[in-house]
């Protein structure tokens, strides 16, 4: 059930890049969080906790909601950690993003506790 909920949320996303509607990545956001708490309970590997974080952040970020895609994209980060460098690094780069986007906006946002962004073996930043 929680790939399948994940599987669906990323079929929304895709459509709403074709299309260029966001109003469907609310949709893909719910179901790539019911994904997340389905695969923690499960006590899945990081890698697929990660990715429905990080479709969440995504989709977050495409409706506008930059505090849930920012927690979202930090979350991930610390289930990724060093076994799933690929959605770390995705997950970094958005929380990167939508910081800047919440700073331009006139409205910082600072959620949770401070999560290391790594180059290499050492940290370069928090976010």
């Amino acid at each position: 059930k929680a790939r399948a909920l994940r599987l669906l949320a990323e079929v929304l996303v895709t459509i709403s890049n074709e299309t260029g509607n966001n109003s469907l990545c609310e949709e893909a956001q719910r179901l790539a969080k019911q994904a997340a708490v389905a695969f923690k309970e499960l006590g899945r590997g990081p890698a697929e906790l990660s990715s429905a974080l990080l479709l969440s952040a995504t989709a977050s970020m495409r409706t506008g909601n930059l505090l849930v895609a920012y927690w979202d994209a930090k979350q991930a980060m610390v289930e990724a950690g060093e076994s799933v460098p690929r959605c770390y690094n995705e997950a970094a780069a958005i929380a990167s993003q939508v910081k800047t986007m919440a700073e331009e906006s006139g409205k910082p946002i600072n959620v949770g506790a401070p999560v290391p962004v790594y180059m290499g073996d050492k940290p370069v930043t928090f976010v």
